[in-house]
């Protein structure tokens, strides 16, 4: 439900028309304008049924996670490309001297750099066309991108010329690179991307559907686990050499150890590498430490861990990030460690299980069902159990998804959407025929009503057809001696219920005293549906009379040990479960309209008999996601128009609360607008029974009043902002008289 605001039309005054009437003027044309009933809907409001969607059953096959199906780290290219020009005549780039290299991508999209792959320089000469060798795709690789320097460039300036290469060759017969112009094409990765986003360790996945307003729950779609292997730690231990008198560290006479680790472009991290030889500093000073490895291209930064001074092995902790990949040496000069802290408060330790991750995985996954928009992926935490996931990506269409960002979902796995407990996919309307009709309004009034809809129709869910069968055994029931009949029903997200269908037991089942009736349900619960509702007789109760003795139900069997039944209510007469939700379509709302009010009939109900559904609804399509309105809101469609200021009703008689409102300014009687509108909200939030629509319609006619004594003050001031003056002295007509100082217009 919503409530528009008043739309007004400015009063079109003129500066001279404000001089002449003052703001009294501008209230009377602000009604003038105003006041005239707008138009009522001309054309019918259209529904399909299953537009705003329909029930989804959860997921009920696991989806097969492959650890290294996205892709897996892939070593820059070591082999040069090497170039042809061919003798063909069909080539159109452009003449001159070129370089060409290639890389490498996985099927998640990694990508990794140019390596030693650039070519030596070719020449072309116009019309011939060269031909580029390239090695065999290594493993984890699905293609190649193809990166060619500009027309007679230099071999460090390249961009993608080419993508999707499988083969081993490749001409280069296009004046274009990759659809673009040197100028404005992609330059070459220069971080190898092929590394996983997800953290090294052992996960579970799960997936759902989803529609605009609701989601299934994971059903039995947990992944069996799968584990995301580390990448390399570096292999050479770095040593150091001690200074002294050139920097802050402190004096350790048994030394420091530290350890260096890789950070990836994730931000992941590998383990360390600590120095085999302690470094002693015999007095306040510095450490240079050299680095004895070559980092491989995905490594982005390296870290930097330092024991405190006469630390032991292992007693390293956080001194410095960001550490270029490159270099080869690094000074510890300072005897503060990362972010400002002495050793013993950094909190941050050399990773014992490194979390950057040599594989991305790939996920195979349902098909998007009927009626779902698309999938959404569940991942564990990293260790995790699989029964507690958070969202990791949505929107997913594809059978196979190949994970390309990092857990969760831009959050963490303690901050992350967790998956619903229950299947929201379902409608709520009760399923059966209707009718809808639909009113417009400008704020303080509404239309009558457009053209009947057509009749539509809500389907319901199934009905459980598999009867109960029940067997008495064991000594601690408390249930009363006798024989049972007992069924059951579906119930959905919204609490609505299936018949019993044919599921009562074929004959009583009877039991003796402190026997328990264990009754098995002999179904598969739908994957709509919440749970079952058992109904069960008194003892000796005959077939049908069973009463509502436990809810929420969802394993196959059920242990009926109890005298309590779960409350009085009969077995169901009807099916309110639904399948669909229905979409409105409306036309374009007529000129000086903002909103609309859409009717609805009851569920088999006869045209005409639309009662108030939903209001203020601006878009030209409405899904109907809740229920029917109850009685204190069940208002039928208008009979008349009163968009107007000033109107008849049915009976003949004229109301003009908006125009005696509005004047209420001009009379001094502003306050009792007030007033009336502030005690009559007042008794209904009290509790008086003044139907929802009734004080809906006394604040509009309050509403409106302020609305245009607003505009009113609106209008003035922009006249009066447009029109300054000018002041100057001026005389009166008596000659002599002394002048006096007036504001005057051209």
């Amino acid at each position: 439900m919503s409530y528009p605001n008043p739309y007004l039309s400015p009063s079109g005054a003129t500066f001279a028309q404000l001089q002449a009437g003052g703001l009294s003027n501008l209230l009377e044309r602000l009604i003038t304008v105003n006041g005239p009933a707008e138009s009522p809907p001309t054309t019918a409001v259209t529904i399909s049924a299953t537009g705003g969607g329909q029930s989804i059953n959860n997921p009920s096959s696991a989806i097969t996670v492959t650890n290294n199906g996205g892709s897996r780290t892939i070593a820059k290219p070591s082999t040069q490309a090497t170039v042809a020009v061919g003798a063909a005549t069909t080539g159109s780039l452009p003449a001159g001297t070129y370089y060409v290299g290639y890389t490498v991508v996985t099927a998640n999209g990694g990508e990794t750099t140019l390596g030693s792959s650039v070519s030596t320089v070719f020449t072309v000469t116009a019309g011939l066309t060269p031909v580029v060798t390239l090695p065999a795709l290594p493993t984890g690789g699905v293609s190649m991108n193809l990166y060619l320097s500009n027309t007679n460039g230099s071999n460090t300036a390249l961009v993608k010329y080419a993508t999707g290469i499988t083969n081993t060759t490749f001409t280069l017969n296009s004046a274009n690179w990759n659809g673009t112009t040197f100028a404005n094409g992609i330059s070459p990765p220069t971080v190898n991307s092929t590394i996983g986003p997800i953290p090294v360790g052992t996960y579970y996945a799960a997936v759902t559907q989803y529609h605009l307003h609701g989601e299934t729950t994971i059903g039995s779609s947990a992944s069996t686990s799968f584990t995301i292997a580390a990448n390399s730690a570096p292999s050479g231990a770095p040593t150091g050499v001690a200074t002294t008198g050139t920097g802050t560290l402190a004096a350790a006479a048994t030394g420091y150890f530290y350890q260096v680790t890789y950070v990836d472009a994730w931000g992941n991290e590998t383990t360390g590498v600590e120095n085999a030889s302690v470094t002693a500093l015999s007095a306040t000073g510095e450490i240079t430490v050299t680095f004895h490895d070559t980092a491989p291209d995905w490594v982005v930064t390296r870290n930097f861990y330092l024991s405190p001074a006469n630390g032991a092995s292992g007693s390293e902790t956080l001194y410095a990030t960001g550490i270029s990949a490159t270099a080869t040496t690094y000074v510890a000069n300072v005897n503060l460690w990362f972010n400002n802290t002495i050793p013993q408060a950094s909190a941050r330790v050399v990773p014992t299980t490194g979390t950057s991750a040599a594989q991305a995985p790939s996920f195979s996954l349902p098909s998007v069902a009927t009626g779902s928009q698309g999938l959404r992926l569940y991942l564990s935490n990293t260790g995790g159990t699989n029964t507690a996931f958070a969202l990791y990506a949505t929107g997913i269409q594809a059978t196979t998804y190949y994970a390309t960002t990092a857990p969760w979902n831009g959050t963490t796995f303690a901050n992350g959407t967790v998956p619903p407990t229950k299947n929201t996919t379902v409608g709520i309307f009760p399923p059966g025929a209707y009718y809808a009709n639909f009113t417009e309004t400008n704020g303080y009034g509404e239309t009558t009503a457009s053209t009947e809809s057509a009749s539509f129709t809500i389907t319901s869910q199934s009905n459980p057809s598999n009867a109960a069968t029940g067997a008495a055994s064991g000594s601690s029931g408390s249930l009363p001696a006798g024989a049972y009949f007992f069924s059951y029903a579906y119930v959905d997200a919204n609490g609505n219920t299936t018949t019993v269908g044919t599921t009562e037991v074929a004959s009583a089942v009877t039991i003796a005293a402190t026997n328990t009736l264990t009754v098995t349900f002999n179904d598969t619960l739908p994957g709509w549906a919440t749970g079952r509702n058992l109904y069960l007789t008194a003892a000796g109760g005959a077939s049908g009379s069973e009463t509502l003795y436990a809810t929420g139900i969802t394993a196959s069997t059920y242990a009926c040990n109890s005298a309590t039944w779960a409350g009085t209510t009969s077995i169901p007469a009807t099916n309110t479960t639904s399948v669909d939700v229905p979409r409105f379509t409306f036309p374009a709302l007529q000129t000086g309209n903002v909103a609309r009010n859409l009717y609805v009939t009851a569920a088999g109900g006869s045209t005409g008999t639309e009662v108030l559904y939903a209001t203020g609804i601006t878009t030209t399509t409405f899904d109907g996601t809740i229920a029917p309105p109850s009685n204190s809101f069940a208002v039928p469609l208008p009979t008349f128009n009163s968009t107007a200021f000033t109107y008849k009703d049915p009976n003949g008689n004229v109301v003009c609360f908006a125009e005696s409102n509005i004047r209420a300014a001009e009379r001094g009687n502003l306050q009792t607008v007030y007033s009336a509108a502030a005690i009559t909200l007042d008794r209904w939030l009290r509790g008086d029974p003044i139907s929802s629509h009734g004080i809906i319609e006394k604040l509009r006619h309050a509403h409106v009043a302020f609305a245009v004594i607003a505009q009113a003050f609106s209008d003035a001031g922009t006249l009066v902002d447009a029109n300054p003056g000018t002041i100057r002295p001026a005389t009166s007509g008596n000659a002599g008289t002394a002048s006096t100082v007036r504001r005057s217009w051209p």
